[in-house]
């Protein structure tokens, strides 16, 4: 599709949200992430990619005043990545 991200290229989605969170606070407002189905990017990414993806958006968040929700479907994750994951959390 035109102008579609490709679930393997992370960067871009990166710079969206933060873009996104950045201007929000410009104009006085928190700029909320939400991500659903994590599981989607898991199918394209090693989990190691996702949970640094997932750092970098919660470090952005924490300096541009935004949020970032992200909801999983637990039974596709084991119990090791749902620690990791939940560690993302602040």
């Amino acid at each position: 599709m035109e102008r579609a991200i490709s679930p393997t290229n992370l960067s871009p989605m990166i710079e969206l949200c933060v873009r996104y969170m950045k201007e929000a606070m410009e104009k006085g407002a928190s700029g909320i992430v939400y991500i659903n189905c994590l599981e989607y990017l898991k199918i394209y990414n090693s989990f190691a990619s996702i949970l640094k993806f997932l750092h970098v958006l919660r470090d952005y968040a924490i300096i541009y005043n935004g949020t970032v929700i992200i909801e999983i479907e637990g039974r596709a994750w084991n119990d090791r990545e749902i620690v990791l994951l939940k560690e993302v959390e602040i």
